[in-house]
């Protein structure tokens, strides 16, 4: 452990000089607010995914593709140009093996 790093935990890269590393007791109770907020993310997190699992399955009771959904979601949360890439690529991947 550095000079920069007292205490424990991760150092994320940044100066640690700024902020005094919390006392013992303040760091247990610093850790515990860390962890239990995280768990509540995690519970949150379960029931949307949850939610999104139903509306999958919403879309396929009435017949669409949750397979080519998923698809089209991954594909809206890329970057236009990195799309038109990933599709070109295919396009020349689907030639090289005789997928015309």
């Amino acid at each position: 452990m550095s000079e920069k790093e007292p205490g424990i935990g991760h150092n994320s890269g940044k100066d640690n000089a700024a902020k005094p590393f919390p006392k013992q007791g303040e760091q247990d109770a610093r850790l515990r607010s860390f962890i239990e907020r995280i768990e509540r993310l995690e519970g949150e997190k379960s029931e949307l995914a949850e939610d999104i699992k139903e509306v999958y399955g919403e879309a396929k009771a009435i017949g669409y593709d949750p397979k080519i959904m998923r698809k089209i979601v991954r594909m809206r949360k890329m970057d236009v140009e990195k799309r038109q890439e990933e599709e070109a690529l295919i396009v020349v991947y689907k030639g090289a093996v005789g997928l015309d």
